[in-house]
């Protein structure tokens, strides 16, 4: 994963950052393990809980944008 984004440019690398984020979040709601989600997206399980425990600050990120 790490290497398709740092061929993108800045702009289209944050969006798709921003878009796999919701990806998880929608996995971690759907009640997908931690385990299951750091093998398809090649994360820690930290960083899965961060990305839940940082939901609003995405949110208002996403809102910014539209």
């Amino acid at each position: 994963m790490a290497d398709e984004l740092s061929s993108l440019p800045a702009a289209k690398r944050r969006r798709k950052v921003l878009k796999n984020k919701l990806e998880v979040l929608k996995l971690i709601d759907s009640g997908t393990s931690y385990s299951t989600i750091t093998r398809q997206y090649g994360i820690g399980k930290s960083t899965v809980g961060d990305i839940k425990k940082n939901r609003i600050k995405l949110g208002r990120k996403l809102w910014k944008w539209e």
